[in-house]
């Protein structure tokens, strides 16, 4: 007697799931590489609710502030198809991202569906190294330099180097071995702040610009630790 009722309480469960509403997605991971320029990326998720009730979803969750899920409505009948809207604003990242977007419904609240956004965003315009650092003493040095790279992917229209003090004199040049471009920075004055940046932009022809900020940190005498304390006023 038990074992038949056991069994068909079973079946009655199992018809119950059959009857649950599901959402299936035609792909849950879209990949696309963004191209030299792009600020954003864009990507569709196309689902239908392949069950025999309505489905709602209850909560989109996105792993970053970068990226904001659209919906149109939440609750789908039985046979209908929605999509989720994704846009990743890429902001000054580069190189690899992975971002995702947790969909949760109503009949699987703790069960979510993980939808993945993948691209690869190109760096525009890089300088190496960022910071310059000029020592005072016996091992002062005229210049300093730094190498700029500047992407492929789009003609390059135009490159500048603008020191944000007139104190300082900057150059930019090309290697006649390498090719490769190389920012030069003479030796600060003493009229020019300890700390100071130049701004690299780079112009391409397709209207977009970037530009990057390199320090140069000039070191003096009183900077050192113990010529600060030869110079501290006697209590």
């Amino acid at each position: 007697m038990i074992q038949r009722f056991l069994l068909a309480l079973s079946c009655c469960l199992l018809a119950t799931a059959s009857l649950h509403a599901a959402l299936v997605f035609e792909t849950t991971t879209i990949s696309q590489p963004a191209q030299a320029g792009d600020t954003e990326m864009v990507a569709v998720f196309r689902f239908k609710n392949t069950g025999e009730t309505a489905e709602e979803i209850t909560k989109l969750d996105s792993s970053c502030g970068c990226t904001v899920p659209e919906l149109e409505k939440r609750v789908y009948q039985p046979g209908e198809a929605g999509e989720i809207k994704a846009v990743f604003t890429f902001g000054d990242r580069t190189g690899k991202q992975g971002k995702e977007i947790r969909v949760r419904t109503a009949a699987a609240p703790d069960k979510p569906v993980v939808l993945r956004l993948e691209t690869v965003i190109p760096e525009l315009l890089s300088v190496s190294p960022r910071a310059l650092l000029f020592r005072s003493g016996a091992q002062q040095e005229s210049s300093k330099s730094a190498t700029i790279t500047v992407s492929a992917d789009s003609p390059l229209e135009e490159l500048t180097a603008v020191p944000e003090n007139d104190a300082l004199e900057v150059s930019v040049s090309t290697h006649p071995v390498s090719g490769r471009r190389i920012l030069t920075i003479q030796r600060p004055d003493a009229s020019a702040p300890a700390r100071t940046a130049i701004n690299v932009t780079a112009k391409f022809a397709n209207g977009v610009s970037k530009t990057v900020q390199v320090w140069v940190i000039a070191r003096t005498q009183a900077d050192r630790p113990a010529d600060r304390e030869k110079q501290a006023p006697s209590i």
